[in-house]
C-alpha cells in the first residue's frame, strides 16, 4: 500500500512539472494534455505488471500509442487497431501465463475449488473459502455456503454466473476476489447485502440491477481484485 502511494504520488508530480515545463516554454511540439495523462498511466501498467494483469498492461500503452500516433508515425494504427491488439494480445498472455495467487493452491481445510467446466455446481453449507477458475468456458456455480468468507473468481474469455442468494457469511463481511479478462461475469446476491466496491479496472463495465438495496443491512460483500476489458453486473434478487 505504502509503494502505491509513493509512484501515484511521485507521478502527480512529474504531471505538475510537465505543466511547469510546457507553460514555460522548456518543452514544445507535443500535447500537453497527451503527456500529463501519459505520466498518469505509468502507475497502472505498474502496478498491473506486479500482479501480472495483462489488460492493465496493454490498453494503457494502447492508449499511450493512441495520443502520440503522429509522433510515432501509427496514424494508421489507431484507434481501434491498437485497441483490439491490446485485447488479443491479454487474451493471449492470460491463457498462456495464466495469473498464480495463493487461492490457487489453498489448503485451508473448509474450501472448495471449481473447475472450467460449464454446469451448475454448488457448494456445501460449511465451505468458507471458495475458488471459481474457468477460461473460455461458461459456467453456472451456486454458493451455499453458510460460513462464506472469501470467494476467489479467475475467469478468461468466459462467462460466469454465480449465485448467492442462499448464502450466508460467517461474519458481517466477505470478499470476492474477481481476477479477469475479456470477461463477464453476473453476481447474483441478497437485496439486504451492501456492495462495497475495491475493484482494479481497465475497460471495464459496471451495473447493479435488480431489487434495491435493504435499508437495514449488517452484511458487506467486498468486490476486490483486477478486471480488463470485463463486465461486471450484480443483481439484487
Amino acid at each position: 500500500m505504502k509503494a502505491k502511494k509513493y509512484y501515484w504520488g511521485a507521478m502527480f508530480l512529474a504531471a505538475g512539472l510537465l505543466m511547469i515545463l510546457y507553460y514555460t516554454g522548456v518543452i514544445e511540439g507535443i500535447s500537453i494534455f497527451s503527456a500529463v495523462f501519459s505520466v498518469l498511466l505509468i502507475p497502472i501498467i505498474i502496478s498491473s505488471a506486479i500482479k501480472r494483469n495483462f489488460a492493465g498492461i496493454m490498453f494503457p500503452l494502447a492508449i499511450i500509442v493512441i495520443l502520440f500516433d503522429d509522433v510515432l508515425g501509427l496514424e494508421k494504427f489507431t484507434p481501434w487497431p491498437a485497441l483490439f491488439t491490446a485485447l488479443f494480445l491479454s487474451i493471449g498472455f492470460t491463457i498462456l501465463f495464466p495469473k498464480k495467487g495463493s487461492w490457487y493452491n489453498s489448503k485451508t481445510k473448509n474450501s472448495a475449488h471449481f473447475g472450467g467446466v460449464g454446469g451448475f455446481d454448488s457448494t456445501n453449507e460449511d465451505e468458507s473459502v471458495i475458488n471459481i477458475n474457468t477460461r473460455c468456458n461458461g459456467i453456472t456455480r451456486y454458493i451455499r455456503s453458510k460460513n462464506l468468507k472469501e470467494v476467489n473468481i479467475n475467469v478468461s474469455c468466459a462467462g460466469a454466473k454465480i449465485y448467492f442468494d442462499n448464502a450466508d457469511m460467517a461474519g458481517n463481511e466477505a470478499v470476492v476476489n474477481i481476477n479477469s479478462t475479456a470477461a463477464g461475469i453476473t453476481l447474483y446476491v441478497p437485496c439486504h447485502w451492501h456492495i462495497k466496491k475495491e475493484l482494479h479496472t481497465v475497460f471495464r463495465e459496471y451495473t447493479e440491477s435488480g431489487k434495491p438495496e435493504s435499508d437495514v443491512t449488517t452484511k458487506t460483500l467486498v468486490l476486490a481484485g483486477s478486471c480488463g476489458a470485463s463486465g461486471i453486473n450484480v443483481v439484487r434478487i
